[in-house]
């Protein structure tokens, strides 16, 4: 670590965590993509009708569909979008939090090359 005359105590503690968490998500992260894919390709073979178009749609083509199905779908369909648009805003409030992440490096940087010159 850096010594204390260089970086306040605050900015030692954001850089401990920051280490923290990049020595955790080298393992976590790949675990959790590869666990979302498997979910998925399990949702999309196992439910077709929800998960895949092109089946939901030669069903429909055909006829074979249940009217309590297609009840369903269309109580679920926006249910779906409600959901897509709050993942889409959680997205972005991440996006702000790596955006503050960022500043604090920036000012992190600045400050040591201050201290160099």
């Amino acid at each position: 670590m850096i010594s204390d005359e260089i970086l306040t105590r605050k900015q030692q503690r954001f850089l401990l965590k920051r280490q923290t968490l990049q020595r955790a998500w080298r393992i976590t992260g790949p675990v959790v993509l590869v666990l979302l894919v498997l979910a998925g390709a399990a949702l999309f073979f196992n439910y077709p009708l929800m998960f895949n178009p092109y089946e939901s749609m030669a069903r429909l083509e055909a006829g074979t569909l249940a009217d309590s199905t297609l009840q369903l779908m269309a109580l679920l369909l926006p249910i779906a979008m409600v959901m897509v648009f709050v993942m889409l805003v959680v997205v972005v409030l991440l996006v702000f939090a790596v955006i503050d992440n960022d500043r604090k490096y920036l000012a992190i940087i600045e400050r040591l090359h201050q201290v160099r010159q």
